[in-house]
């Protein structure tokens, strides 16, 4: 266990790699112990800071790692050799010393995107943790199923959570440490303002001319941009997002309510389930049909098929996903998908019976880092909602007939067709607690920053004056706002990035500062969609939380005389999806037994009187 042997070779990323190699070549040979020492030899030359030659201990604090990339590949390498020896001896020790290398490696990416310059610098990086992180979450699964410790089904919940929206997690924290009236702050956004601008301009335009002196533009700003985040880095320390643990998160929910944390990786699902009393976790096989299925089921969706389109397909998907998991008594799921479990909404899976939006509200997340307890009254909140073709449509935009109703229905002011534009959004945006936003969108597969919202065109005649574009929205202030309802096409869908999640319109909200978003996952039905926003809108104003107001809506949708049996397919009523923080049930929740409860007790007074008078009464002779 120790490194004496192995000499006194000078520190550095040469004499560290070098040493990495030789660990490789031993592991390749056979001999994981031999290379477990030859990659202790090599995180300690990579860091110099770290001196302990024992070889089960890792890195646990980092700071000036600069060879940082050599440093995991090696934090890593020595995880999977301790692995080899677990496969062969079996003993706990060994999987024990490979989850704190992981642990390790995890942490020193954690501490290494603090000081990355750019979101799309981090998501590069994160791609490293997303590469390995199924194999700690199936190492301390393993030893959970052997000793029936809690202890270790709580790591394997770590590592899975540690791997989901980190990126966005950071920018939260970040947006909550940061005073709203910092100069430094100022300079920051119009920077990314101005980067956004020149971005979307040599992206938009197929031509190259001028795109040289685009790119030098963004380059300076980019390096004045770097210097700005740096300085704020300075003035404001940024902690690690901290991943609450399962008995804070046991807190948070009351006892109506379950939260499941899915985790796919190289053909097993792994589900955390998270309520008030309890803690669980399963880890199984993907069945075969599984991805033919999902494919099924999404399709059915975005094809507006009958409402039981291939139901054998949807059942098995609920059993896999929620069936399996003793819920029938929750009236509430928080769900954190993975992958492409990213695409489905879940309240369109089927029993035999019903859906689950039948019998639970359902409400997302993208990690449980971002979960947090929502306090804000939304019944009593300022709303504006934005309707740019309920009149009439463009050549690129179709009217949307039913828009003026649904945005009618929010009961505050509605800005519709020519008065709906992108200056008159950005200008109001920051007055409101409620946004609704009835209109088109288009989410773009291949390119994040061409994904947009569309608003009628103002006084501005330049090209795409009234398209704002997810980098824009990613670039406002939203912290004010508590709820934003994007009634439109493709809003919560878009490029799907490992563990990060989708990179859509949806999420760019969630950047600016809003954690609530009730969003659309396909392009939806106007006269369907116009439906459930008036009904959503309503059970609002009457106290319910956003995800029981939302799945009310939908109730009333399925149970309504006027939908065609048709038109009562998931395809038309499931799109739209709530993604936010958790809402405890209110004060509104209780008053509706408060007349029953009343009237009882009046009884149970009236009743108990006469007995007393009854009693007190002379008693006839005999």
């Amino acid at each position: 266990s120790r490194l004496a042997r192995f000499g006194s070779a000078p520190a550095g990323p040469q004499a560290g790699t070098t040493s990495k190699l030789r660990g490789d070549l031993a592991l390749a040979l056979g001999s994981p112990s031999t290379a477990i020492r030859w990659y202790q030899n090599a995180i300690s030359r990579l860091y110099p800071a770290f001196i302990d030659p024992v070889v089960r201990s890792s890195p646990k604090q980092f700071t000036n790692a600069f060879s940082y990339i050599y440093l995991f590949d090696a934090i890593i390498a020595k995880a999977e050799a301790f692995h080899r020896l677990y496969e062969t001896g079996h003993a706990i020790a060994d999987a024990e010393a490979e989850l704190d290398a992981y642990t390790s490696a995890f942490g020193l990416l954690s501490y290494t995107s603090q000081t990355y310059d750019s979101d799309e610098a981090r998501l590069f990086l994160e791609q490293s943790r997303y590469r390995v992180h199924g194999r700690p979450i199936a190492m301390a699964f393993d030893l959970f199923r052997q000793t029936g410790r809690k202890d270790y089904l709580e790591t394997a919940y770590r590592f899975d959570q540690s791997a989901k929206a980190s990126v966005l997690a950071f920018n939260e924290m970040q947006n909550a440490r940061v005073q709203p009236n910092d100069p430094l702050l100022r300079q920051e956004r119009a920077l990314r303002a101005d980067i956004t601008r020149l971005s979307l301009m040599a992206a938009r335009r197929a031509d190259t001319t001028g795109q040289a002196e685009r790119g030098r533009q963004i380059t300076d700003r980019e390096i004045a941009l770097g210097n700005v985040r740096a300085a704020m880095g300075k003035k404001y320390r940024q902690p690690a997002a901290e991943i609450p643990p399962t008995s804070k998160l046991q807190a948070l929910l009351d006892h109506h309510t379950a939260l499941l944390s899915y985790h796919l990786d190289e053909g097993t699902l792994t589900v955390f389930v998270v309520t008030a009393t309890t803690f669980n976790g399963t880890r199984q096989p993907l069945p075969p049909t599984f991805r033919p299925d999902l494919v099924s089921l999404v399709s059915s969706l975005h094809g507006a098929a009958g409402p039981l389109h291939d139901s054998a397909a949807n059942a098995r998907l609920y059993r896999l996903l929620i069936g399996n998991h003793g819920l029938a008594s929750y009236k509430r799921l928080v769900l954190i998908p993975d992958d492409e479990l990213l695409y489905i909404p879940f309240e369109a899976l089927w029993d035999g019976e019903k859906f689950v939006v039948e019998k639970a509200s359902v409400q997302y997340q993208y990690s449980t880092v971002l979960l947090e307890k929502e306090t804000g009254d939304l019944e009593n909140g300022r709303t504006v909602s934005f309707a740019p073709f309920a009149r009439s449509g463009t050549p690129d935009f179709a009217r949307l007939p039913f828009s003026r109703d649904e945005a009618a229905s929010t009961g505050g002011p509605v800005l519709s067709d020519s008065s709906a534009t992108k200056e008159a959004f950005l200008r109001t945006v920051g007055s409101y607690d409620i946004i609704h936003l009835a209109t088109h969108a288009v989410a773009s597969d291949s390119n994040d920053q061409l994904s947009f919202i569309a608003f009628a065109r103002g006084r501005s005649t330049a090209d795409s004056a009234n398209l704002l574009y997810a980098p824009e929205i990613a670039n406002l202030s939203l912290r004010d706002n508590k709820l934003i309802i994007l009634s439109a096409c493709e809003t919560g869908g878009g490029r799907l990035v490992k563990g990060e999640g989708l990179m859509s319109l949806s999420r760019a909200f969630a950047y600016a500062g809003c954690p609530d978003i009730v969003t659309s996952l396909w392009k939806a039905d106007d006269e369907a969609t116009a439906f459930l926003g008036q009904a959503f809108h309503s059970y609002l104003r009457k106290g319910q939380t956003v995800d029981d107001a939302l799945a009310s809506a939908k109730r009333d949708y399925l149970a309504s005389p006027r939908i065609h049996p048709r038109k009562k397919s998931p395809a038309y009523w499931a799109h739209l999806v709530y993604i936010g923080n958790y809402q405890p049930q209110n004060r509104h929740a209780v008053l509706p037994w408060l007349p029953a409860l009343a009237g009882l007790l009046i009884l149970g007074i009236f009743v108990a009187a006469r007995v007393r008078r009854r009693s007190k009464a002379p008693q006839a002779p005999l």
